[in-house]
């Protein structure tokens, strides 16, 4: 398993630079909400988590979030939805166990993922939220989609956003 959280240090710091900070310089986290989607991120989040659970002690919680359209009640039945949360968070549970993370995982239904990802952030008292970003395109330019501004810019704790490498630059017209 890769150390990323020492990874990460190393890029903030620079290339010049020969120090990564020690141990008692780092903050220490005590409630972290990792959210995940099913996506090739979530191998890599799950690998954070584990490691800086293991440094802090501290609790996770796993969530996966099912959104809900404007047209059905917040808390419609979605079957094949909420199935999916569940094959997910299964999965999930699974690599987090061969990382030694223990963890809870819970399947959530929202209007928006990223309000249900930073809800459950203060309802959990977390000091950090990781969450993984996929570059996509829309209307003919990359992007991030909504959820990770929303929890960049709503987050009362500490955000940390992870994506897999990129296999081309993105194209913007």
């Amino acid at each position: 398993m890769r150390d990323y959280t020492l990874a990460w240090l190393s890029a903030v710091q620079g290339e010049g630079t020969q120090s990564v900070p020690q141990q008692s310089q780092i903050r220490l986290h005590r409630q972290l909400v990792v959210a995940i989607n099913g996506g090739a991120v979530d191998p890599i989040i799950l690998d954070l988590a584990a490691t800086i659970s293991k440094r802090d002690r501290m609790h996770v919680a796993v969530v996966y979030v099912v959104e809900v359209s404007q047209q059905l009640p917040v808390d419609a039945d979605l079957p094949a939805e909420l199935e999916r949360g569940e094959r997910v968070l299964i999965a999930a549970e699974r690599t987090a166990r061969d990382r030694g993370l223990r963890a809870t995982y819970d399947v959530l239904q929202a209007r928006s993922v990223g309000a249900a990802i930073v809800d459950e952030a203060v309802q959990r008292g977390a000091d950090l939220i990781v969450l993984g970003a996929e570059l996509r395109e829309k209307y003919g330019e990359p992007t991030y989609g909504s959820t990770v501004p929303y929890v960049l810019k709503h987050a009362m704790c500490e955000v940390w956003i992870c994506r897999v490498p990129l296999t081309a630059p993105p194209v913007a017209r």
